[in-house]
């Protein structure tokens, strides 16, 4: 009788270190789940401002072909018509072209900006 108590008492202790191991692997799973819920945030917060940069350089890169585009034209606007031109009667002779017309030189790399404020608010766009 006794060596079953010391049976049973011995069984009860085994049961109880697998109870308390397993809470424990419990525990530290629990806690591994929260800190790779942490990180799942963080990467998703980097992500999204990584895809707000992309937009912004895209939105930059398109001002800046705009603008570049807008000096090219300029550029072949005012070039002489023969590549035997003399350049130094250009220098000489002020253009009569210039002084009527304002030329803006971020009236095209601004477009970019209107853009995207009428996407964000389309009333602003409305009213101004």
């Amino acid at each position: 009788m006794l060596e079953i108590l010391l049976r049973m008492e011995q069984e009860q202790k085994v049961t109880e270190d697998a109870r308390i191991a397993a809470e424990r692997d419990a525990a530290e799973q629990k806690y591994a789940a929260h800190l790779i819920q942490e990180k799942y945030e963080a990467v998703l917060i980097a992500l999204s401002q990584m895809e707000k940069r992309a937009v912004m350089a895209e939105t930059m890169l398109e001002a800046t072909k705009q603008y570049q585009a807008g000096q090219v034209k300029a550029i072949q606007t005012f070039a002489p018509k023969s590549p035997h031109a003399d350049l130094g009667k250009i220098n000489q002779e002020p253009n009569q072209d210039t002084p009527n017309k304002k030329v803006g030189l971020l009236s095209r790399g601004l477009g970019w900006l209107e853009k995207s404020k009428g996407k964000s608010n389309p009333t602003e766009t409305n009213e101004g």
